[in-house]
């Protein structure tokens, strides 16, 4: 855009100069308001003949949700339309120092199913619980798409960052046999936004913005990434910070 603009603004003040340089030589000093309805002639055909291009390319690491060149974060149009306030989008937790924040508390936690087997229970109580070794994971034939985990807030907060982690985070091979979380949706019960998770067996930060005095907050797993062995979808740790 800076280069579009350098022609037009030579051009502009170009003319107006040398018409007032030779105004002063000739002391006429109607030629300076020639000089000006020349230049304001000559802006407009200028801008004309090269109209400036507006569509900025961003070199931003990060897009907030509802930008479509950001495959780690969307939003509905239906829900700016309707006013969401809310905004959400993905980035490195290790980039952020959490200990500007303070962590919430996630009380009386649900999730529409989870797996029970001879060999273990996993509710969702076990993504709330700050141990990596456990983990919730869904109790439904196939992925788990569809299902929604609920958390209660310890208190009403102006949440700043969801970390999650994603998958059964106990090791990159228990990660990859299992499935995990693609595309989640996020929301208070009232607004919601989704966002694209990388599968990787990292902690996830997601950046809120807008997501003030939260007292709930629910999950749904929209899509996944498939077990290389197993269809449960699993979940080691969701960490709300305000």
């Amino acid at each position: 855009m800076i280069k579009q603009l350098i022609l037009p603004v030579l051009i502009c003040l170009g003319i107006p100069v040398l018409i007032s340089l030779f105004s002063s030589i000739y002391r006429k000093r109607r030629f300076r308001r020639v000089a000006l309805a020349i230049g304001f002639i000559v802006l407009l055909i200028v801008t004309d003949r090269f109209p400036i291009d507006y569509n900025i390319e961003t070199t931003d690491k990060f897009y907030l949700a509802g930008k479509p060149d950001n495959p780690f974060a969307m939003n509905s149009e239906a829900d700016f339309a309707s006013g969401n306030p809310f905004e959400a989008y993905v980035c490195n937790a290790s980039d952020v120092d959490f200990g500007s924040y303070t962590a919430v508390d996630c009380q009386e936690v649900s999730a529409s199913n989870f797996l029970q087997t001879s060999r273990g229970v996993y509710p969702a109580e076990k993504a709330f619980d700050g141990d990596l070794l456990t983990c919730w994971q869904d109790g439904v034939d196939g992925y788990g798409e569809g299902t929604e985990l609920y958390a209660k807030l310890s208190e009403a907060s102006d949440l700043q960052y969801i970390v999650f982690i994603n998958g059964q985070a106990r090791d990159d091979e228990r990660f990859k046999k299992n499935g995990r979380v693609c595309q989640l949706e996020i929301g208070d019960g009232n607004y919601t936004v989704t966002v694209n998770l990388p599968d990787e067996n990292v902690p996830t930060a997601i950046k809120l913005n807008g997501w003030n005095n939260v007292s709930e907050l629910h999950f749904r797993i929209i899509s996944v990434y498939p077990g290389s062995d197993y269809e449960d979808t699993c979940i080691s740790e969701i960490t709300c910070f305000k």
